[in-house]
């Protein structure tokens, strides 16, 4: 049976010298694409996941350009695959403090805790139920090739009634991780921004939210999941308030840090 593997310690203490240290969430489950780390979510029903969701934080360079949706997805399938997705977990120094073997200190990362891996609870289970996703996708792909699972999770992506792919970047503002946009994949296959979804940076570190309740579907309730789940990420607690009717609600969520 094919099992998740996590990165030992080490690896991820390289890992945080090189990004910066908002990116982490204690219990996420992450991977690696070219040199930013993301994190995946997702909802299902039963045993059928109905979407995936990709957290990504972006720099001022990088900004303004839509998230590359196929290598990411390419990069999450190849991680599922070589047992390359990870958490963390909050180290608490024995009492007697740490010693240089047994707890390391990264000099460059602002933490209040050591992060180590976490290979037990909710997040190896979830990391367990992606790695039955995707052997589900290989066999329906009829190979067990990276690329040819990708093109089939795209192919399904692109169909909202099958799978629905978001994705949600991030900026550092003030050594806060806060959202600024969200799209979701397109019969084109490009990760398309969902315009009436819109993130209002304020003062204090406070972060203002609105987007349309457009109907009770699953996907529409995918969504609204994702988005509430991401300000969970993001240490945020959210005032939500509804306004409008029918077609026309609006979900308004004000957001300031825990």
């Amino acid at each position: 049976m094919q099992k998740t593997f996590f990165y030992c310690v080490s690896l991820i203490i390289t890992l945080l010298f090189s990004l910066s240290a908002n990116a982490w969430q204690v219990g996420g489950t992450y991977f690696r694409s070219g040199g930013s780390e993301v994190k995946v979510d997702h909802t299902s029903f039963g045993n059928r996941i109905d979407s995936l969701k990709f957290d990504i934080t972006c720099y001022s360079s990088q900004c303004d350009h839509n998230p590359d949706i196929n290598t990411i997805m390419y990069d999450f399938v190849s991680a599922v695959k070589n047992d390359r997705l990870y958490t963390y977990r909050a180290y608490t120094p024995p009492p007697g403090g740490c010693t240089e073997q047994d707890c390391r200190q990264p000099e460059m990362v602002d933490l209040d805790d050591e992060y180590s891996v976490q290979s037990a609870g909710m997040v190896a289970l979830r990391s367990i139920i992606l790695v039955g996703f995707i052997t589900g996708i290989a066999e329906e792909a009829g190979s067990s090739a990276v690329s040819a699972i990708t093109d089939t999770l795209m192919d399904k992506s692109k169909n909202s009634n099958s799978l629905s792919t978001y994705m949600i970047t991030a900026k550092v503002i003030g050594g806060q991780r806060k959202p600024i946009s969200m799209c979701k994949v397109s019969t084109g296959g490009t990760c398309d921004i969902e315009e009436d979804v819109v993130f209002t940076h304020k003062s204090g570190d406070r972060v203002d939210s609105s987007f349309r309740l457009r109907d009770h579907s699953d996907s529409d309730l995918q969504r609204q999941l994702h988005i509430m789940r991401s300000f969970t990420s993001f240490k945020m607690r959210c005032r939500t308030s509804i306004t409008g009717s029918g077609q026309w609600r609006v979900a308004n969520l004000v957001c300031y840090p825990e």
